[in-house]
């Protein structure tokens, strides 16, 4: 590690930052369950089968321990406009207790041998503090309160801080917008991160906030990038133009969720070439494989595990999707990773990344032909218990039981009041002005 904190970095806009906020909380609890695992290894709800970490009911523990954290006083920190101060962590944790954290973590992480992931073993890993970096548009006061409240919460588990540099949108109206806010050009603020971030800064890790961390990432900071300039993990699939028109080879497609940056060599790059580039299926991400071809680090799956319902997919495949071919209404899509490396990632990921309608706050029918069918992520019950204990649960539950009970209300009626269905359909449509269409 070349810099004097682990600095990881997100964008997000207000409506995104309260996943941010469970992201970022995860971070901090798998720190806190490398030491449960230590402690509690013999114990049976922790191991199963032939020696795998229950990695979630160690979540759903560690959620547990920062939700009792909360109750505790704590040194209050504060945000001076666009920062939020770091705070000491010594006055609230003594060092011998620090110090276990990490001699338990790095004694104890052993992921895989696989070549391409990092060295969980690393017995340099310190107490070195987890600096957050929010990039965002405008925050309200309500948001930025809640983070300060945030920020204590985990700073009394982990040396930890967070910072907030804010940049306009505006800045991006020009290029495709993206998100489940309809108008949302967040995602290209990552574009930034050289300018943004100090000078000084040689290494940063950059997560979407749709991920969830369920294994201590510090040894991601020991990695030797070997001369490349960045490290990602292989796209789930590759069938996008930019990979068709070979403009980026199809084992070097790479998901843009999870990057760990060689900060200098990224500053090297023109970002500004983003708007006279000709491939934006998945806007910066295309971008981003494009300007760093050959330039990648290739980790393991579990590093930015993309989970899809297996019967969606189509295994060690490079052919294309069969259109409506998951219950006549979804793809099926072809997947780099072969059944026995996706089943692998998903028994010890250390990243998840929610996507694809699988996200824990999102709802969707996937059998919109027939009896309504709800497929819940596996992590899904661990997302929701570290949700739970961020100032913002209630803000995400309230969000997702609108959103759920509009989604299984259509869906039942659908399937089981079809006329009602419709006809309701007919009358919005009417109010709306919008011409109805038969059946």
């Amino acid at each position: 590690m070349k810099n004097n904190e682990y600095t990881i970095c997100f964008t997000c806009d207000d409506n995104y930052i309260k996943y941010c906020a469970v992201a970022m909380s995860s971070i901090i609890s798998a720190i806190v369950n490398q030491k449960n695992q230590a402690n509690n290894a013999s114990n049976s709800h922790i191991i199963e089968g032939g020696g795998q970490y229950n990695l979630k009911n160690l979540a759903i523990d560690s959620a547990d321990s920062i939700l009792d954290s909360a109750s505790k006083p704590k040194s209050d920190s504060h945000f001076s406009q666009n920062l939020v101060n770091k705070i000491d962590l010594d006055s609230t944790l003594n060092s011998a207790s620090k110090d276990s954290i990490f001699q338990d973590s790095a004694s104890n992480l052993n992921l895989t041998q696989n070549p391409n992931t990092p060295n969980q073993n690393n017995s340099t890993l310190n107490h070195t503090p987890i600096a957050f970096h929010l990039i965002t548009d405008t925050l309200k006061p309500s948001t930025i309160a809640k983070l300060r409240k945030l920020e204590s919460k985990l700073n009394a588990l982990y040396p930890a801080s967070i910072t907030l540099h804010h940049l306009s949108q505006d800045e991006f109206k020009d290029l495709r917008s993206w998100g489940e806010a309809g108008q949302n050009w967040c995602a290209y603020f990552r574009l930034k991160l050289g300018d943004i971030l100090a000078p000084s800064l040689k290494t940063c890790l950059y997560l979407d906030v749709d991920t969830f961390v369920l294994q201590d990432i510090r040894p991601l900071f020991e990695m030797d990038l070997e001369g490349k300039s960045i490290a990602m993990v292989r796209d789930v699939t590759n069938i996008t133009s930019i990979v068709k028109d070979n403009v980026v080879k199809s084992t070097d497609y790479c998901n843009s969720g999870m990057l760990f940056i060689d900060l200098d060599k990224w500053r090297t790059k023109d970002m500004s070439q983003i708007r006279g580039f000709k491939y934006n299926e998945a806007p910066d991400q295309d971008f981003i494989n494009y300007i760093f071809k050959n330039e990648k680090k290739i980790l393991a799956f579990q590093w930015n595990f993309l989970w899809f319902d297996e019967r969606r997919l189509r295994f060690d495949s490079d052919k294309q999707i069969i259109k409506n071919g998951f219950n006549g209404a979804f793809d099926v899509i072809p997947c780099v990773y072969s059944l026995e490396e996706f089943r692998q990632a998903l028994q010890s990921p250390v990243i998840v990344h929610f996507i694809c309608g699988y996200k824990p706050w999102e709802k969707i029918d996937w059998n919109p032909n027939g009896k309504p069918e709800f497929v819940k992520h596996p992590y899904d019950k661990a997302w929701w218990q570290i949700a739970k204990s961020t100032p913002f649960f209630a803000e995400i539950k309230r969000s997702y039981t609108k959103r759920s009970f509009k989604v299984s209300t259509l869906a039942y009626l659908k399937y089981y009041a079809p006329f009602v269905f419709y006809t309701l359909r007919a009358i919005k449509r009417a109010l709306k002005g919008v011409k109805v269409l038969p059946k």
